[in-house]
């Protein structure tokens, strides 16, 4: 049973996902994983060809992908869970179509690119996980050199992006499904919450008047979105309209509740994005819009960063800068010795804005540390610190028979962060693999600490 995501009806409250879709959703990720290891060399056939008769249909979506059977109907039934969870989160809307949606699984990022472009002539996604259309409209999952927490995130806003074109056609201004791709992807148990860097990009552009008013925001078509997406700083347009998203379903700000459920029910329902607007908030007038915007802009200068997801987004920027440093045969051996490295080449992570990610950056020195709790700040308490704990060292090679070549070496496993702020959640940077190549890279997880 996919557990109620509503504390009341229209309320959409994303901190209670259960912990089960999550779960699920590991699974496709460790099956995508396998399938990798376990297939042959890519030759003959492309991976259209290959797949054929290779799927499986699950209450949703149609799987297609190189995995065994078994692997895929369990995929499927991931997939499912998720895709309920978000029709529960956003209000159960009324679908357009009710035709079984497509996931296509690959095993290798190559066969992704090549069958987007030669089946449905769409442009390879920069990432993983993609929602694709016009032509077919479905979802690309690949996992080949993803992290965990890339891949589930990415999922689920792939899946969102795609249950909103479902219900609600283009119709939904670009600006506020950014945002709402945004709330959805954070919405896990192993994260939720906005952490400190996105609520600080945009109170930075409030406070430099750089801010896009909220009519400037809902008026631009999605080429006019795109466009203006491309040229801002390190996401701070796609900040923006995640925090108008957060607030019209704060309940803050005189937000009623369920007036964005209600909003987005319209519609699916055949409004248009405007006079739905219009109706559920109250918007007649020019001074109806500037009052709306001064009340949002109110919301976002108050607004508090999540603690946990703070903590979350610094050790995955920990954890890249360190791969990073990894990759140029540079690795540090200190914690001191990361954060100067960093700080030396200015790394920002990630360095395009995607659902779920804020950008960190080295030059801002809170990005070196956990998340002060509110009692700490101001106090004499020692403030905490991220600890460094040196890889052992790599278990000698087996001796190889005579006349045989020697086994291959994989790289040293990179050092592993932790931190035990919040208080009750330790947390620490995991190295893994997601193909068995030695040649393969180190990827990072979130995980307790022990």
């Amino acid at each position: 049973m996919v557990p109620q995501l509503q504390d009341s009806p229209g309320r959409i409250t994303p901190r209670r996902i259960g912990a089960s879709a999550v779960v699920a959703l590991l699974v496709v990720l460790l099956n995508c994983a396998d399938a990798r290891a376990q297939a042959a060399p890519r030759a003959q056939k492309p991976w259209w060809e290959r797949t054929a008769t290779s799927t499986h249909a699950g209450s949703t979506h149609q799987l297609r992908g190189d995995l065994s059977a078994d692997n895929l109907a369990e995929s499927s039934r991931a997939v499912d869970a998720q895709w309920q969870q978000i029709d529960a989160l956003l209000g159960s809307l009324r679908p357009r179509s009710r035709t079984v949606q497509q996931v296509l699984v690959f095993a290798a990022f190559d066969d992704l690119a090549d069958t987007l472009r030669s089946q449905f002539a769409v442009d390879p996604p920069g990432h993983a996980f993609a929602f694709f259309s016009p032509l077919g409209q479905g979802v690309a999952i690949c996992t080949e050199d993803v992290a965990p927490p890339q891949a589930i995130r990415g999922l689920a806003a792939a899946l969102t992006a795609e249950y909103l074109r479902l219900c609600c056609g283009g119709d939904v201004p670009p600006a506020i499904e950014c945002g709402l791709l945004d709330l959805v992807a954070r919405a896990d148990p192993r994260g939720s919450g906005t952490g400190a860097a996105g609520i600080a990009a945009v109170q930075a552009v409030l406070k430099d008047k750089s801010a896009l008013s909220l009519f400037d925001l809902l008026v631009k078509d999605r080429k006019e979105w795109d466009e203006a997406c491309a040229s801002s700083d390190n996401g701070a347009l796609q900040e923006q309209a995640a925090s108008l998203v957060r607030f019209m379903l704060s309940g803050k700000g005189g937000m009623k509740a369920g007036a964005f459920t209600q909003f987005l029910r319209d519609i699916s329902y055949g409004a248009t994005a405007w006079s739905a607007f219009a109706r559920v908030y109250g918007i007649a007038s020019d001074r109806d819009w500037s009052e709306f915007d001064k009340r949002w802009r109110d919301f976002a200068q108050k607004e508090q960063p999540s603690a946990n997801e703070t903590l979350r987004e610094r050790l995955a920027f920990l954890a890249e800068g360190s791969l990073l440093l990894e990759r140029e045969g540079t690795p540090p051996s200190s914690f001191a010795e990361l954060s100067q490295s960093l700080t030396d080449r200015a790394f920002i992570w990630p360095k395009r804005w995607r659902p779920g990610f804020s950008t960190v950056r080295a030059t801002d020195a809170s990005s070196f540390r956990p998340v002060d709790s509110p009692a700490r700040k101001g106090g004499s308490a020692k403030q905490p610190e991220f600890t460094w704990t040196a890889p052992a060292p790599p278990a000698a090679a087996p001796r190889a028979p005579s006349g045989a070549p020697p086994a291959p070496l994989s790289a040293p496993q990179p050092a592993t962060i932790s931190s035990s702020d919040p208080p009750g959640r330790a947390l620490q940077i995991r190295w893994l693999k997601t193909r068995v190549q030695p040649e393969a890279p180190w990827v990072w997880d979130l995980v307790p600490a022990k």
